[in-house]
């Protein structure tokens, strides 16, 4: 007579470790990550959990997820050497993504054709220490620390990227790794983002364990922050305050509410700056405090913050004002010319 344990052929299901219902939540998961972010590197793992919660007697077909992920990579990757693919020299291609994993878990270097930040449109090739793989609003993208310019850490975007080669003889220690990890993690922390810059001095300020006041205004000083200061309506106001988790506590300030107002802050008195009642349309100020890599060139910061249009002002610094006022004229001039085409064209027709 068999038991129930030998039904499920060594599945400890039930046990301390996770309970039915954790494990098909971690399915759900993985399934998600397959579909949504375009993972094929978890295929495997999926099937063969699939497969095992079965045999437990765990029916995965018709659980209900609770959680997804709007996101979705714009990039397909591929599992074959299909001849005709535009990124089939890339790591988008499996074949050579897993032997990037395979080097970041034995801690072994890697040399990679990347594009040239000095040379638009050219590649060159580095030896770098691959170190993890990040997924970031659209795409997967290879984190790696450069061997050649002192430890520079950046994160390139997998179909930008090409393996050519994963044997070579160098490898780190555990420690070393799992220190540019955690540099890497403070970093994209501090820059909101994954650009990272191409300044390794000032990355390895910018990596330190704790910055203090005083070390901030030692390094807005340096030139490695940069303070930006605008102003905001009470509609946007109200969603900047609402997500105020974008950056670090360090890093950010925000404006104490109007007399008029009825909401609160949980926030220290150093970290809040007086509104300004007079102002009727933008009457709450915010500070950020961020790398000087990321106000003079990060997409996705501007993206964030030339979104809100009119709604919010930017008072410094003085380039990032003039740039914004720039995309906004430039918007202006794109529709009055076209409405002027439209004018004359009707013209010319009516007469």
């Amino acid at each position: 007579m068999h038991s129930s344990r030998d039904k499920i052929r060594g599945f400890g299901l039930g046990t301390a470790i996770l309970t039915a219902q954790q494990l098909k939540d971690i399915h759900t998961r993985l399934n998600q990550a397959f579909k949504r972010l375009n993972d094929p590197t978890i295929a495997h793992l999926l099937d063969s959990l699939a497969e095992r919660l079965k045999m437990a007697g765990v029916d995965v077909d018709n659980q209900v997820p609770l959680r997804a992920f709007a996101n979705r990579s714009i990039i397909d990757s591929i599992t074959d050497s299909d001849p005709s693919h535009p990124n089939r020299n890339t790591l988008v291609n499996q074949d050579a993504l897993k032997m990037v994993e395979g080097a970041i878990l034995n801690r072994k270097a890697v040399r990679l054709k990347v594009p040239d930040p000095q040379r638009k449109g050219e590649t060159k090739e580095i030896v770098v220490w691959p170190l993890q793989i990040l997924f970031h609003n659209i795409a997967w993208y290879l984190a790696y620390e450069s061997m050649e310019i002192d430890r520079l850490l950046t994160v390139t975007r997998l179909d930008r990227i090409q393996l050519t080669s994963a044997k070579l003889p160098q490898q780190r220690n555990l420690a070393e790794m799992q220190r540019s990890q955690q540099r890497l993690e403070q970093l994209c922390r501090r820059t909101g983002g994954i650009f990272l810059g191409d300044n390794h001095r000032q990355q390895a300020e910018l990596a330190e364990a704790k910055l203090s006041e005083t070390r901030i205004q030692e390094l807005i000083r340096q030139g490695t922050l940069v303070q930006v200061r605008v102003r905001c309506t009470p509609r946007i106001y109200t969603f900047i305050r609402s997500g105020n988790n974008r950056y670090p506590a360090e890093q950010m300030r925000l404006s104490a509410p109007l007399a008029s107002d009825t909401w609160q802050l949980d926030l220290k008195g150093s970290q809040l700056l007086p509104p300004d009642p007079d102002n009727a349309t933008h009457p709450y100020p915010v500070e950020l405090i961020l790398p000087a890599w990321t106000v003079a060139s990060d997409i996705d910061f501007r993206r964030w913050l030339f979104g809100f249009g009119g709604e919010l002002k930017i008072e410094a610094p003085t380039a990032l004002r003039n740039e914004h006022r720039a995309y906004g004229q430039a918007i202006t001039s794109l529709y009055e010319t076209a409405e002027g085409e439209e004018e004359s064209s009707s013209g010319t027709k009516s007469s």
